[in-house]
């Protein structure tokens, strides 16, 4: 784990009472952040495992069709890769005969 300034309130520790629903009727006009509790900083994994994975999964929630679209054009990119593949190991073995 490392330390980074948090990114939510850029290391100041506060935030103005609207930025959390909750507290936008408050007579406050700024809060803790609630993702550092107040210090600014957070501590965060220096290698984050599965973060593509995890962009990809909150891009198919947001556009799910555009996500969808481009999943699809990866796996047939890949099933292409594959046929290519198998057609020229086929035209090998004819070479081989």
């Amino acid at each position: 784990m490392k330390a980074q300034k948090c990114p939510v309130c850029d290391g100041k520790g506060k935030l103005p009472a609207e930025f959390y629903p909750d507290t936008a009727e408050s007579t406050l006009k700024w809060v803790e952040c609630r993702s550092c509790n107040g210090s600014g900083i957070v501590l965060v994994q220096e290698q984050v495992e599965g973060l593509l994975e995890f962009i990809e999964e909150k891009l198919i929630e947001q556009k799910p069709e555009e996500a969808k679209e481009k999943e699809i054009e990866k796996i047939e990119e890949e099933i292409t890769t594959e046929e290519k593949a198998e057609e020229t190991k086929e035209e090998a073995k004819e070479h081989e005969e």
